[in-house]
């Protein structure tokens, strides 16, 4: 393997690796609001069914709002 190929393969990986730390930062961070939810106000709340099977609404956010928040975390590729 060439110093080249070297390199990128280890920068892909690299970007790989980053790309999947920011995903599960963001998961910490949805888990951290419904955590305080859950404490301030608990009625409002989901329903872990709903919530799994992604039924629940959150009160601000569109699903499209969603997924432009996850699609500008994905590691950008190029």
């Amino acid at each position: 393997m060439t110093p080249a190929e070297l390199r990128l393969v280890l920068d892909a990986d690299l970007d790989r690796r980053e790309g999947e730390a920011r995903l599960r930062r963001a998961e910490i961070h949805a888990l951290a609001s419904l955590v305080t939810l859950g404490v301030n106000a608990p009625k409002k709340l989901p329903k872990a069914r709903a919530f799994i099977e992604g039924g629940a609404r959150a009160r601000f956010s569109t699903d499209a709002e969603i997924s432009a928040y996850f699609r500008a975390l994905a590691p950008k590729k190029g």
